[in-house]
């Protein structure tokens, strides 16, 4: 490729209508390259030829200032033409599109899981991570301890230099599957950074308010079948007769017993189907 050429897709440009200039990627956490463009008296055939490089969501770019080819975004700062003459002249600028690298593990607090999806967004200006993770059922207890910590260090493996400080979302929801008789989980992740406060509406999603409904039902049906059994069985010392009498629902439950519930309140039956 000349060095004295820009190239966008099969438009040849010279070098003396571009300035380079660089920006920091969000999403990809690089350097990228991007040019402006000053097109002067333009005639119809490349006009036409420039519309159509408008027209597309991304184009293939020779950049001789940064001596590289790149993806890029090309839009349109304004155009300029005298009435009575067949010329324009265009201002466009293309800039490198910020990719998200690929990556096969994310780093949490110091503990590596392995990643099925993964995307990200734009959210007051800081960038949002979320995607589904692949457990064992080892790394499935691991994740679920790191949900109580309001502040986490995150990093993807092989991407980033530095952690950043973040905290988790809503909805991540999880499921269990076998594949060759292997148990392991698909959980959700949402993680925003720690300047973006959580929603201020205060009611569950339509998932977890079918799975507590469900669990409610089965639980009090268990409860008062067990209770009566109990309550007839004549083997029982009347000690535990009066220990069973007086149970009482708003008895405080184990720690144990109230993160296992919940935990089977964010239960799917397939997590990738609900990452949106």
């Amino acid at each position: 490729m000349e060095s004295n050429k820009i190239k966008i897709g099969e438009v040849e440009i010279h070098i003396r209508a571009g300035e380079e200039f660089s920006f920091e990627g969000l999403f990809s956490n690089k350097t990228l390259a991007g040019i402006n463009l000053k097109l002067e008296n333009v005639d119809r055939y490349y006009q036409k030829r420039i519309e159509d490089l408008l027209k597309e969501k991304e184009v293939g770019v020779y950049d001789p200032f940064a001596a590289r080819e790149y993806r890029a975004e090309i839009s349109q700062r304004s155009n300029s033409y005298t009435v009575g003459s067949e010329v324009k002249t265009y201002e466009l600028t293309v800039k490198e599109i910020d990719k998200i690298p690929y990556f096969e593990e994310i780093e949490i607090n110091g503990n590596i899981f392995n990643v099925l999806s993964y995307q990200e967004s734009i959210i007051s200006d800081t960038v949002s991570r979320q995607g589904v993770l692949k457990l064992t059922s080892e790394d499935f207890n691991k994740f679920r301890e790191l949900l109580s910590e309001s502040s986490i260090s995150v990093k993807r493996v092989g991407v980033d230099e530095e952690s950043f400080n973040m905290r988790f979302g809503s909805q991540m929801f999880w499921s269990k599957h076998k594949e060759d008789e292997v148990e392991y989980f698909k959980h959700i992740f949402r993680l925003f950074d720690k300047s973006v406060k959580p929603g201020k509406l205060d009611f569950a999603s339509g998932i977890i308010q079918g799975n507590a409904a469900n669990m409610l039902i089965s639980l009090s049906s268990k409860f008062e079948e067990l209770l009566e059994a109990l309550k007839s069985d004549n083997s029982l010392a009347d000690d535990t007769k009066d220990k069973l009498q007086a149970l009482s629902r708003d008895s405080i439950p184990s720690k144990e017993l109230v993160n296992n519930l919940y935990d089977n309140l964010v239960k799917v039956m397939d997590a990738e189907e609900h990452l949106k």
